[in-house]
């Protein structure tokens, strides 16, 4: 079977093995990564494949809960691991996988939203917090590494999101972020989406972020406009974007009205919310065009 295309990754919490769509010369496969040829066993919460190194084969990438992100050759047949460098050799509790493109770079590059909970203001004494509303369901949450007892040591977390891509010279996957992407010390991040919002023709960034209004970590959207350098730069105002309390898990972006820009999706998992781009000027200070209860996460991994 010649694995080309990872189509879809899902885990069981309950310890079941990754269930990979696989696409192949007749069809679409089903594997699991039980085998030793898809990598190891892990909790993952996201992936996909792109060629990162422009070699023609497409790497496979796994984006886990509390380990690294894995990263298998296309040119081995996705049989061996890439090496990781520096910051993108940290554990992360990834939660999803952006291919983007950075500035003039030879290959792709791919977002990793990262829930880290340092610089918690409480220390390491985080009780349960109880939530109950009709935008976030009702639930009881306790960060497993603020909670006495926890077994994890956190201490080799990354310390924030992940821009990881293939570095020519070492041969290894580094990351470009170095704690860039995140603005104002925000945390918690959660989904992400790429795309032109300006029409510059490069690819900016949508990430959402936090656990649940009245926690240290507030619900909000980080966006970002690239720059020509593969730099990215905050948009002025769009912390002040209204959801309406809405705390939005994942994004997607996508012209919705015909009018040949990217407008915005967010969703919480129950309730989704559509921001209009006005002429390839992102919202900034806006409440939405459209709401309404739809279950689900959106994803769009595309490249």
């Amino acid at each position: 079977m010649t694995r080309n295309q990872a189509n879809a990754v899902n885990f069981d919490r309950t310890g079941q093995p990754n269930i990979i769509a696989i696409k192949t010369a007749s069809g679409y496969a089903i594997a699991t990564d039980g085998d030793a040829s898809i990598g190891r066993q892990a909790a993952t919460f996201a992936g996909g494949s792109i060629d990162l190194n422009r070699d023609g084969k497409k790497e496979l990438i796994f984006v886990n809960d509390r380990q690294t992100v894995e990263v298998l050759d296309g040119a081995s047949g996705q049989s061996e691991a890439l090496t990781l460098k520096d910051t993108a050799a940290m554990t992360v509790a990834g939660m999803s996988f952006t291919p983007i493109r950075i500035g003039d770079r030879q290959g792709p590059a791919f977002h990793v939203a990262n829930i880290y909970e340092g610089q918690q203001p409480q220390g390491n004494q985080m009780a349960p917090i109880q939530a109950s509303d009709s935008k976030t369901g009702s639930q009881k949450f306790a960060p497993s590494s603020l909670v006495p007892g926890d077994d994890h040591d956190d201490s080799d977390q990354a310390p924030a999101d992940l821009l990881l891509a293939y570095d020519q010279q070492t041969g290894s996957i580094i990351d470009l972020a170095n704690a860039g992407l995140q603005e104002d010390g925000r945390e918690w991040s959660w989904g992400s989406a790429a795309g032109d919002l300006n029409g510059d023709g490069l690819d900016d960034l949508v990430i959402t972020h936090g656990l649940l209004p009245s926690t240290p970590y507030p619900c909000g959207i980080r966006l970002l406009i690239q720059q020509e350098n593969g730099a990215f730069t905050p948009v002025t105002g769009m912390s002040g974007l209204n959801t309406k309390g809405l705390c939005a898990r994942s994004a997607v972006l996508d012209d919705l009205d015909g009018d040949s820009d990217l407008d915005l999706l967010v969703s919480s998992g129950l309730e989704l919310q559509i921001f209009e781009n006005k002429t390839n000027k992102p919202p900034a200070n806006e409440a939405p065009i459209w709401q309404g209860k739809i279950r689900g996460f959106l994803s769009q991994p595309r490249m």
